[in-house]
C-alpha cells in the first residue's frame, strides 16, 4: 500500500460554551444554540454548574466530511463523559445541530470545544500483511497519542455507529510529544492520530505492506 498522510492541528483556543451559552435544560427540549461552527472540526465539552449524573445529553451534527453523526453522552457533575468516560465527546464535530438532554438540569449548562481532536480515520487494508509502518512528524507544540480500532462502523455483519465505535491507545505511542515511528505486527481496522493538547501539528502517515505498487 502506498503511504497516506493525515494531518491534526493546529487548532484555535477551545472556547466552552461556542455552541451553547448557559441556559437551564429541559428534558427532551433541544438546547438552544449559537449557530456557531469551530474553524476545524474537534472534540465537543458539555459542562453542567449543577449535578446531572444519571441523565444523558443526545448530541446531533455533522463530521468534517458532512456525514450526519448522532452520540449520547452522559451528564455529570461537571464535564459530561463520552462511551469511554472522557469528559468530551467521541466525535469530532464540524456543526453541531442539536444538543437535547433527557430530563431537566440542576442547573445550567453550556456546550463548547477543547483542546482535543483527532485526524481522519485511516482504513487499513484486512486482506493485505499485517506490517503496517506508522510515522508521526511534529511541527510545534503538541501532545499526541496514536489509536487503533479493529470493529467497523462499515460492516454489514454488525450494527455499530461512528460514535459506538472504540478506540484504544497504541501502547507504545500515547502522551508524544516529539516526532516518532512505530509498527504493527497485527493490523487493526483503523488507525488515527489523536491531538491530546498543544498548539501544533501532528502529520501522521501510514503504510501497510502487502499491496502492489502502481
Amino acid at each position: 500500500m502506498l503511504p497516506r498522510s493525515t494531518q491534526v492541528g493546529p487548532l484555535v483556543s477551545a472556547v466552552s460554551n461556542l455552541y451553547a451559552t448557559a441556559q437551564s435544560g429541559t428534558a427532551n427540549t433541544a438546547l438552544t444554540l449559537t449557530g456557531s461552527v469551530p474553524a476545524v472540526a474537534r472534540r465537543l465539552i458539555i459542562t453542567s454548574a449543577g449535578n446531572d449524573a444519571g441523565m444523558t445529553f443526545t448530541v446531533v451534527g455533522t463530521l468534517k466530511d458532512g456525514s450526519p453523526v448522532t452520540e449520547v453522552m452522559n451528564g455529570a457533575n461537571g464535564l459530561a463523559t463520552n462511551l469511554q468516560g472522557q469528559t468530551y465527546s467521541m466525535l469530532d464535530y464540524a456543526t453541531v445541530v442539536s444538543i437535547t438532554p433527557s430530563a431537566n438540569t440542576a442547573s445550567t449548562v453550556t456546550a463548547g470545544t477543547n483542546g482535543v481532536a483527532s485526524s481522519t480515520w485511516l482504513r487499513l487494508d484486512n486482506f493485505g500483511f499485517a506490517q503496517t509502518a506508522l510515522e508521526a512528524i511534529v511541527t510545534g507544540t503538541v501532545n499526541y497519542t496514536i489509536e487503533e480500532a479493529v470493529r467497523d462502523p462499515n460492516s454489514l455483519v454488525y450494527t455499530l455507529t461512528p460514535a459506538n465505535l472504540v478506540w484504544q491507545p497504541n501502547a507504545d505511542l500515547q502522551a508524544l510529544t516529539a516526532n516518532s515511528f512505530g509498527s504493527y505486527s497485527a493490523s487493526p481496522s483503523w488507525v488515527r492520530c489523536t491531538l491530546n493538547s498543544g498548539t501544533g501539528s501532528v502529520e501522521f502517515t501510514v503504510t501497510q505492506a502487502g499491496a502492489v505498487p502502481f
